[in-house]
């Protein structure tokens, strides 16, 4: 009797191989943004072609998480203005030891174009890093998706403790529903009080 659980872990083994199968793996579920609850880490590539991963950047720093619309079928003249507005207070984010992670969800085909575009002639200061999340992967883990026709992602702002804890979160339901850089400002500094 003691033969028959090993055995049948060979034939499982075995058929694994066989038939070019991996072993199942648990794949974390979505979970959205709460504050006092660590954020669910996530890794995406800069427009630049880099990797950014927030499990690494929230080791030195706070991360101020802005997700954006993206490419809804024009360029969102709000986003570019939330954007304008936080690199207006980019000296104060460095000063609160914090980065700024940009979120541009899209569809995969042609993101990076689209992204280009949005950028202009702007350059981000040091501390900033625009994302591409092609097919809305992080926008779908974070349960940020907008399901309405021609939207991709909710506005939204979390702000990221050093470590990892979520201090901050606003999901706008509208598309002029931002967070301004000054309040982004005020609750990094309550954060390092």
């Amino acid at each position: 009797m003691a033969r028959r659980p090993i055995l049948l872990s060979l034939t499982f083994c075995v058929g694994l191989i066989v038939f070019g199968c991996s072993a199942p793996t648990k794949m974390p579920q979505p979970k959205a943004p709460i504050v006092g609850q660590v954020a669910g880490n996530f890794e995406l590539m800069t427009l630049g072609g880099e990797r950014f991963e927030l499990a690494d950047a929230v080791k030195n720093s706070a991360v101020v998480l802005v997700v954006l619309r993206g490419y809804p079928g024009y360029q969102c003249p709000i986003c570019s203005q939330q954007v304008a507005d936080l690199m207006n207070v980019s000296e104060q984010l460095a000063a609160s030891d914090a980065q700024v992670a940009l979120v541009y969800p899209g569809e995969a085909s042609n993101l990076s174009g689209y992204a280009e575009e949005f950028m202009e002639s702007r350059t981000l200061p040091k501390n900033f890093n625009l994302l591409l999340d092609p097919k809305m992967r992080l926008v779908n883990a974070y349960q940020l998706r907008w399901n309405s026709p021609n939207e991709t992602a909710y506005p939204t702002t979390i702000i990221i403790e050093k470590g990892g804890k979520i201090a901050f979160v606003k999901v706008g339901k509208q598309v002029v529903d931002r967070v301004p850089g000054n309040v982004v400002i005020e609750v990094l500094q309550k954060l390092t009080q």
